[in-house]
């Protein structure tokens, strides 16, 4: 996209503008630059990934935003296409933001978008689902909302160089950890990645709107979908384009796509990276809150939602995804619980046979701690890893 350029509204036929299907940037005045990056990977035969980056409102908010269509499903890149173009129509470039507010106006978006992707069904037992994940930013107030469904990301670098990531992937392993299972464990699970939450796919959403959080200057914001953080290899990416330096927004989001393709890249990959430029100040104050993500209910593991994981071969088209019915995973979740008792009762009996350290081993491991030098300059650390990422 040409710096300066305004995106336009989606059309009547439901069209998305071309400039949104290829790499692009956006110009937002004082507000910096946005950059994206989309690429169809190494394996896959079509992008199924959209994505939106608009100034909304006459420009008194930001959206950023990614719509993945999930794998496993029919016609992916029609639901997520689906996805952006109701986020379009709904919100104009234009006029004034809807008197209702941000998250009233998050959720009744969300379950339009949500109706127009059912409506795509014809039949197929896997019907079109996408996941969608964004940020829609007050700009007098640097206040933002994030929203999601499904295990697209939104990443976050703090000025200091903390970098966290804002959102959690709706997804089986996520919620066999909030019941007790090790990370470790849950990320072994077979069923692991399968997503709980979709928009379409035959299936109820309920999309995690949280906000508003308080951005700062020199803040960085990734958006983006599994492709792009998801096959890496153990490989850090993210962390350089999300870090400020003398490169611009623009040309770090082009080294990211760079460095993805590097590696296997097997599905598709979209990315919106967006830095609060330095000096900028709020005009605006709000009361905010801290990020905070739910839980994922026993209603949502139970759930059939047969998508396909990173971890299982779901690049051949003609391959029919592993389902588990909601009784194979409450028959799961049993012999689960099991497992668990029986391991902390062992550890238990391991505990009470094993003798307390000796009163000099515990001196000689305070002293050693104490001998540590101390470092109080903020250090730069990736988030910590969470189900459905290598």
């Amino acid at each position: 996209m040409t710096s300066g350029s305004q995106p336009t509204r989606g059309d009547a036929s439901g069209v998305i503008e071309p400039e949104l299907l290829k790499d692009g940037h956006l110009d937002l005045g004082v507000l910096g630059v946005a950059a994206w990056i989309t690429d169809v990977g190494h394996l896959r035969e079509r992008n199924e990934d959209r994505l939106f980056v608009r100034e909304l409102w006459s420009g008194s908010h930001l959206m950023l935003m990614v719509a993945d269509g999930a794998g496993g499903h029919e016609r992916g890149d029609q639901a997520a296409e689906q996805v952006v173009l109701t986020f379009s129509e709904s919100a104009s470039s234009a006029g004034s933001p809807p008197t209702v507010g941000m998250v009233e106006w998050l959720v009744a978006t969300i379950s339009e978008a949500h109706e127009r992707v059912l409506g795509l069904a014809e039949g197929e037992s896997r019907p079109p689902a996408s996941t969608v994940v964004g940020l829609l930013i007050e700009t007098s107030s640097l206040c933002a909302w994030r929203f999601h469904v499904g295990d697209s990301r939104v990443y976050s670098r703090e000025p200091e160089g903390m970098v966290s990531q804002l959102t959690r992937d709706h997804n089986i392993a996520n919620g066999l950890i909030d019941r007790g299972l090790a990370v470790s464990q849950a990320m072994k699970v077979a069923e692991g990645a399968r997503l709980t939450q979709v928009l379409g796919g035959g299936v109820e959403q309920e999309p995690e709107i949280h906000g508003p959080l308080q951005l700062h200057p020199g803040q960085s914001v990734l958006i983006a979908s599994d492709g792009a953080f998801g096959h890496n290899g153990g490989r850090e990416v993210l962390l350089p384009a999300m870090r400020s330096g003398d490169l611009s927004v623009v040309d770090r989001a082009a080294n990211l796509k760079r460095a993805i393709l590097d590696g296997e890249a097997p599905d598709n990959l979209t990315a919106v990276l967006w830095e609060v430029p330095a000096g900028l100040v709020a005009t605006q104050s709000r009361d905010t809150v801290t990020n905070s993500m739910k839980k994922i209910s026993d209603q949502d593991i139970t759930r059939r939602v047969p998508v396909q994981g990173p971890e299982e071969d779901d690049f051949e088209e003609e391959e029919e995804p592993r389902l588990l019915s909601s009784a194979g995973l409450v028959a799961f979740l049993l012999v689960l619980f099991v497992v668990l008792s029986v391991a902390r009762l062992h550890s238990v009996h391991h505990e009470e046979l094993t003798e307390q350290p000796s009163a000099e081993s515990t001196t000689q491991s305070a002293t050693d701690e104490a001998q540590q030098p101390a470092n109080d300059e903020p250090q730069e650390q990736a988030p910590p890893e969470q189900p459905g990422s290598e």
